[in-house]
């Protein structure tokens, strides 16, 4: 097998291994996917059916994700671009790459619509239309008809916000997939740059490391979208996909790879650290914090849950390769 094949076959089974954190979020979440009851109104069962996951644990999930991110930043990506400097790269240069990566996210929350608007309008159109139908002439306002309107007004208010709840999660869930996705490209730049240079000897040691830490990647990508949804499937398919742009990384490297390609990897990667410390903290954070029972004690803890099992999950990689090589 050539060393380009290698490659590829590398990166790409590295990125697959983002799948597995789906599965272990499906494993977790399963006690609360209990599904729609038999029997009951349909919009009851619309709600019941939205809300895969109750409220505080979607906020857990989003602290956890937030942590596991700044994990990764702080103890993998910064690590990274601080032992380039000023070999690769300069400090100018990497805190300029590092502030384009904020940017970079901010331009993405505009270019990603709110939710808010059009749950919070859909709810509005359908309480009047319930008070226009219970105004009409025709209609017998006697207090039985009275409590059935007021009934089914409560429960489009429940659907409405568990429906928006679960866009602001998938929209969360889009955000982390872009930023996971532009931080597995320069793994696989990485991965190709190895294994073009030594063969299985070099790249596959990296190629495993990178596996391994992918699978908390995954839990990041697929924990919200499996909360919005309740369909594993779905968070599958997205964890997947952040995973596969990993043999992009390789065809950069095949294609266009030169010396100085160095220094443009260190400044990819002070910029992917940018868009996901921004991601954590003014996004997930806050939202855990809404949605967690106890507020924001609860959203810090989870966060910090979630940074020392990216620590730990980054240690002990780095300890048994070290320890094989």
């Amino acid at each position: 097998m050539s060393r380009v094949a290698t490659a590829f076959l590398l990166s790409t089974v590295a990125g697959l291994s983002t799948g597995l954190g789906s599965l272990w979020v499906y494993l977790v979440h399963r006690q609360w996917d209990t599904g729609a009851p038999a029997g009951s109104h349909s919009m009851c069962r619309a709600a019941d059916a939205a809300e895969a996951v109750p409220v505080s644990a979607l906020g857990l999930w989003q602290g956890g994700t937030a942590g596991l991110m700044m994990g990764l930043c702080l103890f993998d990506l910064l690590p990274e671009v601080l032992q380039s400097v000023p070999r690769r790269l300069s400090w100018p240069a990497a805190v300029l790459s590092f502030s384009a990566g904020a940017l970079l996210f901010a331009l993405l929350q505009r270019l990603v619509p709110e939710p808010g608007t059009l749950w919070e309008r859909a709810a509005d159109d359908a309480s009047r239309g319930f008070a226009r139908r219970a105004n009409s002439p025709k209609s017998v306002l006697d207090s039985c008809r009275r409590a059935t309107a007021t009934t089914t007004t409560a429960t489009t208010t429940t659907v409405t916000n568990t429906r928006r709840r679960n866009a602001e999660a998938q929209r969360s869930a889009l955000l982390i997939g872009i930023s996971l996705a532009l931080h597995n490209l320069p793994e696989g730049m990485a991965v190709g740059a190895a294994a073009l240079r030594g063969g299985l000897q070099l790249g596959l040691p990296l190629a495993i490391g990178i596996a391994l830490h992918n699978i908390p990647e995954g839990c990041a990508v697929a924990a919200p979208v499996y909360a919005a949804t309740g369909s594993w499937r779905t968070a599958f398919g997205w964890s997947l996909a952040s995973g596969l742009v990993e043999p992009l990384g390789v065809l950069v490297v095949v294609t266009v790879w030169t010396p100085r390609s160095e220094a443009a990897l260190a400044a990819l990667v002070s910029g992917v650290a940018g868009v996901m410390m921004s991601l954590s903290l003014a996004e997930l954070l806050p939202e855990s914090a809404r949605n967690c029972e106890h507020g924001w004690r609860g959203a810090l803890a989870a966060t910090l849950a979630g940074v020392v099992a990216m620590a730990v999950m980054i240690g002990a990689v780095r300890g048994v390769l070290a320890y094989a090589l």
